[in-house]
């Protein structure tokens, strides 16, 4: 594909920045995902893809790299097209072939063909990677035969393509007897075609050195440029291959070996190139610091953008046959680079900076800082992250970066230095890796699920190719993956088997017997991942009906549930309970006054907050903290009240009391009122009882007799 000129960058460009990101107003939750949200899941399994022109007419396709159908063992390629209405076109897959070395042919572990090709096996390295020739774009596939001892053997790169009837094909181009570990596609000489910088791991004969040759395109083939580095990977401490743009200023990009090599004197840089006369140059330099390089084209030059031992930035200079890359630029902010955008003028150093990416100039001088998206919250605790880093081949062409569910693309050439890149949410790509965009004019978009290597201009190609668990691609409409998410990614499915107690500042309560389940209604080929506390359960796929009931667990009295919905256009839904499993009925107790001011009685009582009280048959209020109170007629009969208190989930718990009015005479204490009762009548009595006449004294001897006064 030819390189999109400069009016259609700013199209691009301009397009993105200015797209309504906040024209939505947000809602609370969904309870169905929308089902503009999907896509389309390819079934087969996937090794990794890439999206190139492979066809020569302007317009990308998706090329992926997976076992045969017919045949799990041996790997193939396979080339998927869209027309303009997205419709895929799938043609074919056809098996990868690469050379047989000759231990595997004499000790007779494979046959070759009489060309000397044998089948390339799913357990065997290989990758795809995107070439370009005269500015336009082609698909190369490498493989390596790993039966050979002690070494493997052999590297063999195809060009993937069309034929005449429009279906898969792969051509030849390299075919070499040694190894090769890393593999990287880099316009050396700056004439518009890559060349292929290839690393072997070293030889038992000269463990010491790494070798590196060049592949050059030279009248429809490739010869080869050797050479040979001194570094030693025993000590590499990051990637062995990274592109280091036009760091020298010679015309030309160059590729960099890093590595901690302490017999050239600690941090060492490799920098592999190409002389004015098509020679292979390797060039060394100290980095005084460690960590990531990215290229920078600055209005200065080419810079090497790197953290720095104090948690800052800087740009690194390195001229030509220089020995040593001094600070050309040190930033007073603190963030490490994680991306560059954007060329001169317009270029932005990305650095991470408290959960959020820092935008520096060409001169490291803050120019603003991107947004988090809110749906990046739903993925808290789950282990699943929001995709961070570049899209593959750009949108649309121009160059991009993902950020926590932001997008930020580069700002056209020749924008103010003091401009900063505008963001924009999108899908959330939670466990989703972007491939790149493809079909017309950039309207589809390819993901991949899970893990897989989707670097354009190649990497490393030392381990085995198999798939790994969890990986698939989708595909979806550009326009739906660039849509953020104004919902912010909360769901709230219908559940089944539990019971909602409480929105606090913690999040939703649910109580619940013995597990419950939740109706997720979201786009076909969506996955459904649920987490009980750090607990992951396999994922679910919702199934063509758009429709699937899922059963979350509740194995511990307490524990934290988390269920998260990934659809096929990488938007991230989510909701997290503190779930209660409750299996004994709510606990109950009463009081009742003694006394009533009137014909009524306040019953009081303690329960489970959550749980619901009647009291006489009519509904009583529970405060927070589980007591509740009511008001009941009463009279001077006594009279039996029933409470009863009943969880969220239908445990019940019943007692009685009986009460009386205006007071409860029965919890009088009788017996002491008795004896004062009684005490007071005798003192009554006594008081009031008749006494006998006092009897007239006489003197002794006196007889006389007493007669009655008539």
């Amino acid at each position: 594909m030819a390189a999109p000129t400069p009016l259609r960058r700013l199209a691009v460009a301009l397009l993105l920045a200015s797209a309504p990101a906040g024209a939505v107003t947000p809602v609370a939750a969904v309870d169905v995902i929308p089902a503009e949200q999907g896509g389309e899941r390819l079934p087969e399994a996937t090794v990794t893809a890439v999206v190139g022109d492979v066809d020569g007419d302007g317009v990308r396709e998706l090329i992926r790299l997976g076992p045969l159908a017919d045949d799990e063992t041996h790997v193939g390629v396979e080339v998927i097209s869209a027309d303009d209405a997205g419709q895929l076109t799938r043609h074919g897959m056809v098996p990868v072939r690469r050379l047989a070395g000759v231990e595997e042919q004499t000790e007779g572990q494979a046959v070759p063909d009489d060309r000397g090709m044998v089948a390339a096996r799913i357990d065997e390295p290989a990758r795809l990677l995107v070439w370009r020739v005269r500015g336009e774009e082609r698909v190369l596939v490498t493989a390596i035969g790993t039966q050979d001892n002690p070494r493997a053997c052999c590297l063999t790169i195809g060009e993937v393509g069309l034929d005449a009837s429009r279906q898969t094909a792969i051509t030849e181009r390299v075919m070499i007897s040694e190894s090769a570990s890393f593999i990287r596609a880099a316009d050396l000489d700056a004439d518009g075609t890559d060349e292929l910088v290839v690393v072997e791991p070293p030889t038992q004969t000269a463990p010491g050195t790494t070798p590196v040759y060049v592949l050059r395109w030279v009248g429809g083939r490739f010869i080869r440029i050797e050479g040979s580095t001194r570094i030693d990977p025993a000590d590499t401490a990051g990637p062995l291959l990274m592109p280091l743009g036009d760091s020298d200023g010679v015309p030309g990009e160059e590729i960099g070996l890093l590595a901690g090599a302490q017999s050239l004197g600690g941090s060492v840089l490799a920098r592999v190139s190409l002389a004015a006369d098509g020679s292979l140059r390797i060039g060394y330099a100290g980095m005084p610091f460690t960590g990531l390089l990215y290229a920078v084209a600055t209005t200065e030059g080419g810079r090497l953008a790197v953290g720095t031992d104090n948690g800052a930035s800087a740009l690194l200079a390195w001229p030509a046959d220089e020995r040593e890359a001094v600070i050309a630029r040190e930033s007073s902010r603190r963030g490490e680079p994680v991306a560059v955008l954007g060329r001169e003028s317009s270029a932005r150093v990305l650095v991470f900076l408290n959960n959020a990416v820092d935008q520096l100039n060409e001169e490291l001088v803050g120019v603003g800082i991107t947004r988090t998206s809110a749906a990046v919250d739903v993925l808290s605790g789950t282990g699943l992250v929001a995709y961070d880093g570049p899209v593959p081949g750009g949108i649309a062409g121009a160059e991009a970066v993902v950020f926590h569910g932001n997008l930020l693309p580069a700002l056209p050439a020749g924008t103010a230095s003091d401009v900063p890149i505008q963001d924009r949410p999108i899908a959330t790509l939670a466990g989703t890796r972007p491939i790149g965009t493809f079909g017309p004019e950039g309207l589809l978009v390819a993901l991949a699920e899970g893990f897989v290597d989707a670097t354009r201009q190649g990497g490393q190609l030392a381990t085995p190719a198999g798939p790994r668990p969890g990986v698939a691609l989708t595909v979806a409409r550009t326009s739906i993956v660039l849509s953020g998410q104004t919902d912010d990614g909360r769901l709230e499915p219908a559940l089944t088997g539990a019971v909602l107690v409480d929105r606090g500042p913690a999040g939703p309560l649910l109580i619940t017997r013995e597990g419950f389940s939740a109706r997720i209604g979201a786009p076909a080929g969506s996955r459904i991942l649920v987490y009980e506390d750090d607990e992951a359960r396999e994922p679910a796929i919702v199934p063509s009906s758009g429709s699937a009931d899922v059963g979350l667990p509740a194995r511990a009295a307490q524990s934290t549930v988390r269920l998260i919905v990934i659809t096929p256009s990488g938007h991230g839904y989510g909701a997290t309970w503190a779930v209660r499993v409750v299996t004994a009925p709510p606990p109950l107790e009463t009081s009742v006054p003694a006394a009533s001011l009137g014909f009524s009685v306040t019953i009081r009582g303690h329960t489970a907050p959550d749980a619901s009280v009647t009291v006489d048959g009519r509904e009583a209020e529970v405060a927070s903290d589980g007591t509740f109170s009511a008001h009941v007629g009463a009279g001077p009969i006594p009279r039996e009240v029933e409470i009863r208190a009943v969880d969220a989930i239908g445990n019940e718990t019943a007692a009685t009391v009986s009460i009386v009015a205006p007071f409860d005479y029965r919890r009088l204490p009788w017996i002491p009122i008795v004896v004062a009762f009684t005490i007071v009548a005798g003192a009554v009595l006594y008081i009031r009882a008749p006494r006998p006449s006092p009897t007239l004294s006489r003197p002794a001897g006196d007889d006389a007799v007493l007669e009655e006064i008539e």
